[in-house]
């Protein structure tokens, strides 16, 4: 309604409203000449440009207002309601324009921070060289960030990887118990993933490792495919199982598909989460209590520790029972310090960034030496090799074991990254920019496929240690590469410093990991909205993931997500309107939504409906039965077995201004649609059809047999012609070609 700002060979070129509302309705726009022409230089150099813009009649003046929320700059005109009409239906035909954000995946995009106008384009490189150089730092982000690291962050970052690498040892060591493998393969999974996740990933506080959800996901998924494995077998299975899950995920990034961040329903990851977090409890049970249940799994162990409560390990229990207050007594100590305390700022920094991990091993391994508590019946970790990860490639001849870990490496996959992108994105925002999601699956599936050659299971965001390397100061992904690099030390050289950590120092470390899963402010938080549907949804799905394994309830998860997703998709969304008469002389007639605004009036015998989505095969089976629906009981909301009472229906006007975009099947639906209307001497019209649907329509036959007088720019024209008020010639939007 003010005029159009557009870009063109890089520059940005300005319509002013006399041209462009003659333009818009003309040949030359049709034909794409306004795409070339309607350009404004905001440096006026270039000549041929500039005499088109003065055959034009266009302005090149730098002051022009730049464009906001994708509008021809500020409207301060006062139109009429078929104006507005009008000059929307312009607007929403055409997007000359995209707000561009830096840190989006549409590369080659740059802002300009003391531009005011962030809708302007840079000038492409012009050679393949330079387009190399600029394309380069979007899929190796670490050249993007260390070429210009400050030094000033050094400190920040090392001390936060030093603290990480702290809480990952004894972490990773009790994961790798949960897995079913070998201690040392935790610190291997805890060192060569996070340094490749320091090259590819975007997230600089990210803190990427065994993590304890997919790490007992990973161990029931292997124990299913081998039947009773050898450790060597489960190590077989860790690195096949991380070589698929990295080539999945690697695969889902270069196809874009980074939207499955937020395709999960969150209630049902809520349940999946607590559920796990309650079974990693249970399994810990036998390590707490010193009890043998045998090859006994999840819940199962319950029974079998009841009927041997009298062969209690009373030194065990008590050790983990003082590890799990110990460290949930410190969790909550620091949560309860002041952020910034006047006096003792300092110490109370230091205190929130220690890692109470620290204190409960070193205790542990001090106590068991001193005492003598191995020779007393209490496990230790004990001696293990150490060394260089060796180099091992996954055993992929093994066809049968691939098989069996192709469905859970799938599922992983999607669970592992939705939660990594969570806490990826709440610390990215937290710090004022943005995570790619596309270049986060690609980062986390090269560091899974280049751990699966070392020994590692799968690996992701970790939510405990990303916000202690967040709270401990992490500027860049440098903090994670320091980790890695002290897990690999301490993995070559200091193994013999842990050999009398106790296993239920360990098992505590579990439990409080997986008492932190428990999402009880989600629950809470359904319930105080009485959101009841999804706390039932939530609540099935920790029992079913509890009862029947985690396998399963990723397929619960995904299953149930996916179908409300599809069944949410297929629901058309639509606006019965009616008319708010506006005062004469002063305001025009505005069609409203009958359901939002009371003082819409439906017109006796014509249904006026706005489609407020795209048209395609999914839903267009129900938008049929709802235009069926409305024919037969006047309002979509009434039950089937209540008679019409409105007059039978005359004519149909459909607001299209919403629908961009109509498939193939949806456009033949559609033609049987006006045909059976036309049969039956019913009326169809359109308002504010879009150019770029038209030529599918007229292709199709339907502005043939809806007429091409049955097109209008605005609600009131139709009616008037539909009413018989005036005449429909000088104001259809659409001609058949002669």
């Amino acid at each position: 309604s003010s005029g159009i700002n557009a870009e063109y060979g890089g520059r940005v070129w300005y319509l002013p409203t006399d041209l462009s509302s003659t333009l818009f309705n003309s040949f030359l726009f049709e034909r794409g000449f306004l795409e070339l022409c309607v350009r404004i230089l905001n440096n006026g150099n270039d000549e041929k440009m500039k005499r088109i813009s003065t055959f034009l009649g266009i302005s090149s003046e730098k002051e022009k207002e730049p464009l906001l929320n994708g509008n021809g700059g500020s409207s301060n005109k006062s139109n009429s309601s078929s104006g507005s009409d009008e000059s929307q239906s312009l607007r929403d035909s055409r997007s000359i324009y995209m707000q561009n954000d830096s840190n989006s995946d549409d590369e080659g995009y740059d802002r300009d921070e003391n531009d005011t106008n962030h809708f302007t384009r840079t000038e492409v490189p012009r050679t393949k060289w330079q387009l190399f150089k600029k394309r380069v730092p979007y899929y190796l982000p670490i050249l993007s960030w260390l070429p210009k690291y400050n030094l000033q962050d050094l400190p920040h970052d090392f001390l936060a990887g030093l603290t990480v690498a702290i809480m990952l040892v004894p972490q990773s060591l009790s994961y790798a118990g949960l897995v079913g493998l070998p201690a040392i393969n935790g610190l291997y999974a805890g060192c060569i993933p996070l340094l490749i996740y320091a090259i590819f990933g975007t997230s600089r506080q990210l803190a990427v490792g065994p993590e304890a959800l997919v790490s007992i996901v990973a161990g029931d998924s292997i124990s299913i495919a081998f039947e009773n494995p050898t450790t060597e077998e489960m190590i077989i299975g860790a690195t096949l199982l991380g070589f698929l899950v990295g080539a999945f995920t690697f695969i889902l990034g270069m196809l874009r598909f980074g939207f499955l961040a937020e395709i999960l329903s969150r209630p049902l990851v809520r349940g999946y989460v607590s559920a796990i977090g309650l079974t990693i409890i249970v399994e810990q049970l036998d390590s707490l209590t010193g009890i043998d249940v045998g090859h006994a799994k999840t819940w199962r162990k319950v029974p079998i520790l009841f009927r041997n409560m009298t062969s209690i390990q009373w030194a065990t229990l008590g050790l983990g029972i003082g590890t799990i207050v110990f460290l949930k007594l410190f969790e909550i100590m620091k949560t309860k310090l002041p952020a910034n305390h006047p006096k003792y700022s300092t110490v109370v920094k230091i205190v929130k960034g220690f890692p109470g991990i620290l204190i409960v091993v070193l205790f542990g391994i001090i106590i068991t030496k001193s005492l003598r508590l191995n020779e007393k019946g209490m496990a230790i970790l004990g001696l293990y090799a150490k060394g260089l990860p060796p180099f091992r490639a996954p055993h992929l001849s093994q066809l049968n074991v691939i098989t069996e870990l192709l469905e859970p490496a799938i599922i992983i996959s999607i669970v592992g990254f939705v939660e990594s992108m969570a806490v990826s994105n709440q610390c990215a925002a937290s710090h004022n920019y943005s995570v790619s999601p596309n270049r986060e699956l690609v980062a986390l599936g090269v560091s899974n496929l280049v751990g699966s050659f070392f020994g590692s299971w799968p690996i992701f965001g970790a939510l405990t240690r990303t916000i202690v390397n967040n709270r401990t100061g992490a500027r860049t992904q440098l903090a994670g590469f320091i980790t890695g690099i002290l897990i690999f030390i301490v993995a070559v050289f200091f193994t013999p410093l842990f050999e009398y950590l106790p296993k239920v120092v360990m098992s505590g470390i579990v439990v409080v990991a997986a008492i932190n899963l428990i999402e009880i402010h989600d629950i809470m938080f359904l319930v105080h909205l009485r959101s009841y549907i999804d706390l039932i949804l939530l609540l099935l799905t920790c029992a079913f993931t509890f009862i029947f394994g985690a396998e399963v309830g990723l397929l619960i998860v995904v299953g149930a997500s996916l179908f409300l997703v599809i069944r949410q998709t297929t629901l058309p969304k639509f606006a019965i309107l009616g008319q708010i008469k506006g005062i004469p002389n002063q305001k025009a007639t505005r069609y409203k939504d009958v359901l939002e605004f009371p003082k819409a009036k439906p017109i006796p015998s014509i249904l006026m409906i706005r489609i407020d989505e795209n048209l395609y095969f999914a839903n267009m089976g129900k938008v049929k039965e709802l235009f069926t629906r409305i024919e037969k009981l006047g309002n979509p909301v009434n039950h089937p077995s209540e008679e019409l009472i409105n007059s039978p229906l005359k004519a149909i006007i459909i607001d299209a201004s919403h629908i961009s975009s109509i498939d193939v099947p949806s456009i033949q639906i559609l033609l049987e649609m006006i045909i059976d209307y036309r049969h039956r001497g019913i009326k169809v019209a359109f308002v504010r059809l879009r150019d770029n649907l038209k030529e599918g329509l007229l292709r199709a036959g339907i502005v043939q047999t809806v007429g091409s007088d049955n097109f209008f720019s605005s609600m009131q024209n139709a009616v008037d012609y539909i009413t018989g008020n005036t005449d429909a010639t000088g104001f259809s939007t659409y001609r058949v070609s002669e």
